[in-house]
């Protein structure tokens, strides 16, 4: 039983590696954009400005789901 358990887990990560070899795809680092990047004198055109986008921010509604989820998940492994 042992053995069997242990062949058919050496089999599944053997499967598992050769799918991954099958569909990964070469990488090539330095496309023009990054040559660009690199070209600029000072890191402030590379970087995002320090200003918040208000739309982005999550509403009351969406921080209070979120406070009560995680009490909910507190008391569910407190009493479980």
């Amino acid at each position: 039983m042992k053995q069997k358990t242990v062949a058919v887990m050496a089999l599944m990560c053997l499967a598992l590696l050769l799918s991954l070899c099958l569909i990964g795809e070469d990488v090539h680092a330095g496309s023009a954009m990054d040559k660009g990047m690199a070209s600029k004198e000072g890191v402030g055109a590379s970087l995002g400005n320090k200003e918040i986008d208000k739309s982005k921010l999550p509403n009351k509604i969406e921080i209070g789901i979120t406070i009560a989820s995680t009490i909910g998940v507190i008391a569910l492994f407190k009493y479980l």
